[in-house]
C-alpha cells in the first residue's frame, strides 16, 4: 500500500513523528491487523499523550487488540482532554460493553447520544446492548431513532432486524429494505 510505504519513509527520517505513527496504527486497523495497529498507536500515544483524536481511536484499536486495561486508561483520557465529544463516550462505553458491563456502557453511551443526536455510533452500540439484555423495546426506540437519522445505517438495520426477530415479527423484516415505517415495532 502506497500510503503505508510513505509513512514508514518519514518515520526512517522523523522517528518522532506522532502523525506518521498514528497513520500507520489507521492503516493496520483498516486491514483488521490489530496487535500491529496496536504497537503503532503505542507509538503514536507516546509521541503526542494529550490528543484526544489519537486517544479515542487508540481506545478502539485497544479494545480490539484485547488490551482492555489500556483500552479503558486511553478512553479515560479522551473523555477527559474533550468532554464534549460524542466519540469519546462512544469509545468508553465499548470496554465495559466488552466486559459485559451493561450499565456502564449503557451510561457512556447515553452520554455520546446527549452530546450530539446525530452521532450514529452510539445510538447502534446502546441498540445491541438493549437487545442482549432482553430490552426489546428500548432497544426498537433507539434504533428506530437512528434510523430515521440515518436511513441507510447497516449496524442499526441489522440490529432492528434482530428485535424483530425476537419479537417474532419476522414478517416486519422487509420493512428494513423497503423504507416502511418501523411504527409497528
Amino acid at each position: 500500500m502506497e500510503a503505508e510505504g510513505v509513512c514508514q519513509r518519514i518515520i526512517r527520517s522523523h522517528p518522532n513523528s506522532a502523525n506518521a505513527w498514528y497513520l500507520l496504527a489507521m492503516i493496520a486497523h483498516d486491514q483488521a491487523n490489530h496487535e500491529s495497529a496496536a504497537e503503532r498507536m503505542d507509538q503514536a500515544v507516546q509521541l503526542a499523550p494529550d490528543d484526544p483524536e489519537y486517544l479515542a481511536h487508540a481506545a478502539e484499536i485497544f479494545r480490539l487488540a484485547r488490551r482492555l486495561d489500556d483500552a479503558l486508561t486511553a478512553a479515560r483520557q479522551a473523555v477527559r482532554l474533550d468532554p464534549q465529544h460524542p466519540a469519546t463516550h462512544n469509545n468508553l462505553g465499548m470496554v465495559p460493553q466488552t466486559r459485559g458491563e451493561w450499565d456502564r456502557a449503557e451510561s457512556c453511551y447515553r452520554q455520546a447520544i446527549r452530546l450530539d443526536g446525530g452521532y450514529y455510533r452510539a445510538p447502534n452500540n446502546l441498540g445491541n446492548i438493549l437487545i442482549l439484555q432482553g430490552r426489546l423495546l428500548e432497544a426498537a426506540d433507539i434504533l428506530r431513532e437512528a434510523l430515521r437519522r440515518r436511513p441507510n445505517n447497516p449496524q442499526a438495520l441489522n440490529a432492528m432486524g434482530i428485535v424483530l426477530q425476537r419479537q417474532r415479527k419476522l414478517g416486519s423484516t422487509t420493512h428494513l429494505t423497503t423504507g416502511v415505517s418501523y411504527g409497528d415495532v
